[in-house]
């Protein structure tokens, strides 16, 4: 098998498993806008290290959980705002996010009234939301090309 139709089918497949991702922040983040807002406390703030290669700086996340109440039952929310789960960067921006939802810091949290286990604290489209969305066009568009000239 010509390991050209092997690369751009990996290019083809992340494309796509980014796009379904994408999609998923993208429609969460939409929808979070109308959720009803409830009263809660952030309950865990620090910067967590992600490990690099051993001779790099190491990356950065935010780690922020909250507690909320919704409809009686007691719950703990960990999204700060769509596109962020997981994303990781400088220690500025990481810290950013730690210095903004401090421990004990009275949050308004954004409840998916349907999955009230689903919250925001900044709901709505953000540019990190659409991050994956983007790199998923771009796979998608440059398997296509290399496909179209193999």
């Amino acid at each position: 098998m010509n390991p050209n139709y092997i690369f751009v089918g990996v290019l083809f497949l992340g494309g796509l498993i980014l796009l379904a991702d994408g999609l998923s922040d993208l429609m969460g983040a939409l929808r979070s806008r109308a959720w009803p807002r409830v009263d809660g406390v952030v309950s865990k703030s620090k910067l967590v290290s992600v490990s690099k290669k051993q001779r790099q700086e190491p990356n950065w996340k935010p780690e922020i959980h909250y507690t909320f109440t919704f409809n009686g039952t007691p719950l703990t929310g960990t999204l700060v705002a769509f596109g962020l789960d997981g994303l990781a960067g400088s220690r500025a921006f990481a810290t950013a996010y730690v210095d903004r939802y401090p421990v004990g810091q009275q949050v308004s949290v954004c409840v998916d009234p349907k999955d009230p286990s689903r919250s925001v604290l900044e709901p709505g489209l953000t540019f990190k939301a659409t991050g994956s969305l983007i790199i998923a066009i771009v796979l998608l568009v440059v398997s296509s090309w290399f496909a179209s000239v193999l």
